[in-house]
């Protein structure tokens, strides 16, 4: 059994090693490359050669590109196995943990946009102006002016202020809710990797306990 919390650390180190061995399984480094050199042709002295371009992965030995690609139908499972316990032990609460967070996210950006308004203040701005008119002989000629620009707000502050500070307190609420409920919930999940081993060493790890 590991908390919630710990499932989330563990599903987010799966996805890197997921994320990594799809690194490894690029195409790059998935052929074997046999340079042949037919240098005879062209100088009859010469001898020819055969070089094999060694692998541009720096891996054990033993990790060959089929350990990886079985490495990863392996993870596949492990990280669908942890999702449906996740979700079992969820589904167990009274209260909808997912529900909480999203309602959360929400109420935050409202937040974001409501701190901004509140900090909008009004403003008086004196500039000049610039404009043309025609002169004596019929030229056009530009002229300034003294003009003002005043800004001011179109809101009540007072109403934003307020739903403000009641969203604050309600998010503080629910994310501490959030906090035990990842403490406290139990997801019934064993795996055999400890996280935050090099990838190198979850793959070897697999290859002992396969």
């Amino acid at each position: 059994m590991i908390t919630l919390k710990k499932s989330f650390e563990l599903a987010n180190y799966y996805e890197e090693l997921m994320r990594k061995a799809y690194m490894f399984l690029d195409p790059r480094y998935v052929v074997k490359t046999v340079e042949k050199h037919f240098k005879s042709k062209s100088y009859s002295a010469a001898e020819d050669e055969v070089i094999e371009v060694p692998r541009e992965v720096n891996l054990d030995e033993r990790i060959t590109n089929n350990v990886l690609i079985d490495f990863c139908g392996y993870m596949l499972g492990e990280i669908c196995r942890l999702n449906e316990a996740v979700e079992k032990a969820k589904n167990a609460e009274k209260e909808s943990f997912d529900t909480l967070v999203a309602n959360n996210a929400v109420k935050h950006r409202l937040i974001e946009r409501l701190r901004t308004l509140a900090e909008i203040k009004s403003s008086e701005i004196k500039k000049d102006g610039i404009a043309y008119k025609f002169n004596e002989t019929g030229d056009q000629v530009r002229y300034s002016y003294p003009m003002e620009i005043v800004k001011t707000i179109d809101f009540d502050r007072n109403a934003v202020k307020k739903q403000l500070n009641k969203l604050r307190a309600e998010t503080e609420e629910i994310s501490e809710k959030i906090e035990l409920m990842k403490l406290n919930i139990q997801v019934d999940y064993e795996g055999i990797f400890t996280r935050g081993d090099s990838f190198e060493d979850a793959v070897l790890t697999y290859l002992e306990n396969r």
